[in-house]
């Protein structure tokens, strides 16, 4: 019997012949660009279906590339991969440096930010954080993407960013902003009037000026806030997480809050207001010097609770007095530490506190 065709013709390419939708499927299931574009070895209808993929992916320190090639090339590789695309629109852009790579000049991110904004129509994942010396702080505009829905920068502390005079960025749904610098105000308009779709915002960022930051958003419902502000003004109805640190002052009018955590060393009610709140709460984090602020609440279907008593009568003395009112809670959640020779009065006490909570978890480190 005479073998089938394909078997006699052994060098045939069965997979060449897919169209370039699926031929995108396969590329995808790669760990990176840099291997996709690898394919363009195998003939030469491969050559450039990479350059059509609708995820770009670079990744300095892939596993695939031995030896690991200089920042440098990798730089130079990235704005040759993104001249070479040809798609209109991209739905995934990736660019991962390791922290031990080289400085990314702030020109070389302002380009690859450009291009985003031209093509991107999804979600966009800048993570160039790196070691060493760096002399002065480096500045760019942050280009409008007015078609992508979550960006995430994680950049440098002497990274500037600047808002574009117009635009917004209709489309965004989460933001994440870390390690960079911002003006204060500029951040405030970024999320009150350019972001109208925002709905997840994280923030751990310098901010060059300790000028006031003000956030009006109809649509946020997560902010996590870590930034050197002198006073920080939230109104926003359907916020329901919320997480602060490094603020000095703050006014808060969330009616719908479910989750906090307030990191702040010490809590100051005069300082510190949620002036608009449930009385009940899903989840509260606090410290021991910002127990105070259990009072605002009612209940809390879960309460942690981070400890730690300074020694002497004063400080135990202190400990009681800020926990002489409290919410009722259902699971009790306490990291303590605590001196060995405290703990068991301490936790006496609590548990006298919170006589109906129904589970409770324990996490001490020994203070001695």
């Amino acid at each position: 019997m005479e073998p089938p065709a394909t078997s006699r013709r052994g060098t045939d390419d069965l997979i060449s012949g897919l169209p370039d939708e699926i031929l995108h499927c396969v590329l995808l299931l790669l760990p990176s660009t840099a291997a996709a574009a690898r394919t363009s070895l195998l003939s030469r209808r491969w050559r450039h279906v990479w350059a059509h993929m609708p995820e770009l992916v670079f990744s300095w320190g892939d596993p695939q590339d031995d030896p690991v090639p200089a920042s440098s090339v990798f730089h130079d590789s990235v704005d040759a991969a993104l001249n070479a695309y040809s798609a209109p629109t991209l739905r995934r852009l990736e660019i991962h440096m390791d922290i031990h790579a080289s400085l990314v000049p702030a020109h070389r991110i302002a380009r690859w930010l450009r291009f985003a904004s031209r093509r991107l129509a999804g979600r966009l994942d800048l993570y160039l954080p790196a070691l060493g010396d760096e002399e002065g702080s480096q500045g760019f505009d942050l280009p409008v993407c007015e078609r992508a829905t979550e960006i995430k920068l994680f950049l440098r502390p002497k990274i500037v960013f600047r808002l574009p005079l117009a635009g917004s960025f209709a489309a965004l749904t989460n933001l994440r902003i870390i390690l960079s610098t911002m003006n204060g105000g500029e951040l405030g308009r970024l999320v009150s009037s350019r972001c109208p779709c925002l709905r997840k915002l994280f923030v751990l960022v310098t901010l060059a000026d300790d000028c006031d930051v003000s956030i009006r958003s109809e649509s946020l419902v997560s902010l996590f806030y870590y930034a050197n502000t002198g006073k920080l003004e939230i109104h926003t109805p359907f916020l329901e997480k919320i997480s602060v640190s490094l603020v000095a002052e703050a006014y808060i009018v969330a009616p719908n809050l479910k989750k906090v955590a307030w990191h702040d060393d010490p809590y100051d009610p005069s300082r510190h207001q949620l002036a608009v709140v449930n009385r009940h709460l899903q989840r509260l984090w606090i410290k021991q010097t910002s127990m105070l602020r259990m009072r605002l609440f009612d209940t809390v279907n879960e309460l942690r609770l981070d400890l730690s008593i300074s020694q002497g009568v004063e400080g135990y003395q202190s400990f009681l007095k800020d926990t002489d009112k409290v919410p009722a809670c259902e699971t009790l959640c306490i990291k303590s530490w605590t001196n060995p020779h405290a703990f068991a009065p301490t936790m006496l006490h609590l548990l006298g506190r919170w006589r109906c909570t129904r589970k409770l978890k324990l996490y001490v480190q020994n203070c001695s």
